[in-house]
């Protein structure tokens, strides 16, 4: 995503219409899926994490890492008082293997270079039996040109 736009998307993804509507989706769609009981017992990543608001949202389930390749976005993360955050690539996660129960990849696994790799790291860094959720866009996006 554009830099400039993150602070935009700061200042309205609590009430614009769109992103509340996405949010309301997503998590009425994972909500049968995410386990019950004490969140401490439990760890989440969103990845491509943004301005932080799908951190908030999962924070109900698990603790919550953030990660995103801009550091802008992590300052709006911060702000919204989460602490767990990382500038990371999408294809070298700073994670061991299995340590994930659930993981979230929204509107982010089309932007790195190569997704297959970055869905090969989200493999490696959850659990057996793990959830992960993925959104990518409505629309097909363009390959680059090789001229």
């Amino acid at each position: 995503m554009r830099e400039d736009l993150y602070r935009d998307l700061y200042e309205k993804e609590h009430t614009h219409w769109w992103h509340i509507g996405k949010r309301g989706i997503e998590f009425a769609l994972l909500r049968p899926y995410l386990p019950a009981g004490r969140r401490s017992d439990r760890r989440a990543l969103d990845l491509g994490c943004g301005t932080g608001l799908n951190l908030e949202q999962m924070s109900r389930y698990a603790e919550t890492t953030g990660t995103d390749y801009v550091e802008e976005a992590l300052h709006f993360c911060l702000a919204r008082g989460h602490k767990l955050l990382c500038k990371a690539d999408a294809a070298k996660l700073p994670f061991t293997d299995c340590y994930f129960d659930i993981a979230t990849a929204l509107d982010v696994i089309e932007h790195p270079a190569d997704d297959l790799v970055a869905l090969q790291e989200l493999y490696r860094v959850l659990k057996p039996g793990a959830l992960l959720a993925v959104r990518g866009p409505p629309h097909r996006i363009p390959a680059a040109s090789s001229s």
